[in-house]
């Protein structure tokens, strides 16, 4: 487990609205934990917030399962999610995927 706190600076650029940038606070936190000797879960997410306007909130995170196949391939199913407190005009406030990934550690 590790978690992280301070100040940022954001840049958002979008296509078809105003870019903004501000000054603000930024938190972290990852986890991981193995469930069974086969089996691990974690829990990344990351988070920013504007000094100048309390509605300017973004938070990105990542949740899943994470399965050894043997000493260096795993396998995850992870399901992402970005939150915008005040998306761009037209956009969603949440983008969701949902992804299987086969990685190689060393």
């Amino acid at each position: 487990m590790s978690s992280e706190i301070g100040f940022a600076y954001v840049d958002e650029d979008f296509e078809e609205d105003e870019n903004n940038q501000y000054v603000g606070g930024r938190w972290a936190f990852d986890y991981e934990q193995k469930i069974i000797s086969w089996l691990g879960a974690f829990h990344d997410h990351e988070g920013f917030f504007s000094a100048e306007n309390r509605d300017d909130i973004n938070i990105r995170s990542s949740t899943g399962l994470k399965i050894p196949l043997n000493d260096y391939i795993n396998a995850k199913l992870q399901a992402n999610i970005d939150w915008n407190n005040s998306p761009a005009e037209g956009a969603a406030s949440t983008d969701k995927e949902y992804i299987f990934t086969l990685g190689y550690e060393f």
